[in-house]
């Protein structure tokens, strides 16, 4: 019987003669509600849910399920799983939040990356070049790093062939770097009010956007849609504790539509 190891460099070609010569430049933010990305030209943002599939689909999904084949992260060997709003619509119930762990920005950044790209028109190779934000950027950027990099072989929806991705990290900043850099805020110093969804940052950015002081407090948007879903004339009106993904959906879309049947 071979070995997985042997089954690896079956299934991994040799990705220097495939990748293509212009890597993919990304910018990566896996937040607790929302993993935000922006992919070459294309931005997009999917909920920072992951659904693991343990028996096989009738029918796989045109977006959101992948199936990890082979590459470094040799736990994820075989394992299925969907991403953002598939996720949901698997199992409104019991998927998994990257808000409710918090390892998850960490453990699930992967799966939530490979779910990113099922999202984006098919392509048979992906050479990343990341830039990624997290909280705590010197004590968890490490991590994060070698969560991600690496090699990673895995079919994406319901296409036949398999999609080869190269993931290599640039560098992992500290959340709020972004807005100083895209607003070119370099000189002097700058206060950045990050509303997330588990947390409320409010970092101090100085020279050449210089972190030099943080302050998180617990409490976010999520903390805000539980407040909607257990008010007492919303569960009036949907005859219980109101759909959350629902409410997130009306508040991000403008429309405040909160009703899972019919919206008010």
């Amino acid at each position: 019987m071979p070995t997985q190891t042997a089954k690896n460099r079956q299934l991994l070609p040799h990705l220097g003669q495939l990748l293509p010569s212009k890597p993919t430049p990304m910018g990566l933010d896996v937040g607790n509600s929302a993993t935000k990305a922006l992919i070459g030209n294309e931005q997009m943002s999917i909920p920072s849910y992951v659904q693991p599939i343990y028996t096989k689909l009738h029918q796989l999904p045109a977006e959101g399920f992948v199936r990890y084949v082979a590459g470094n992260q040799a736990e994820l060997h075989g394992k299925c799983w969907l991403a953002g709003k598939a996720a949901y619509q698997r199992n409104p119930e019991a998927y998994l939040r990257v808000c409710d762990d918090k390892q998850a920005k960490i453990t699930q950044a992967l799966p939530l990356v490979l779910g990113a790209l099922s999202y984006l028109p098919f392509q048979e190779l992906w050479d990343l070049r990341v830039v990624a934000s997290i909280h705590h950027a010197r004590e968890m950027g490490g991590a994060l790093k070698q969560a991600l990099e690496g090699t990673h072989t895995v079919q994406l929806n319901d296409h036949s062939g398999p999609t080869h991705v190269s993931i290599t990290v640039l560098k992992v900043l500290d959340e709020g770097a972004g807005a100083v850099a895209t607003a070119g805020l370099t000189n002097g110093q700058n206060l950045i009010y990050d509303f997330g969804g588990g947390t409320t940052i409010i970092s101090v950015f100085g020279e050449k956007g210089r972190l030099i002081n943080r302050q998180v407090s617990p409490g976010g948007a999520n903390a805000l849609i539980d407040e909607i879903a257990t008010n007492p004339d919303v569960i009036r009106r949907e005859s219980g504790e109101a759909d959350r993904e629902t409410i997130r959906r009306g508040i991000e879309n403008g429309t405040f539509a909160y009703g899972l049947q019919s919206p008010w």
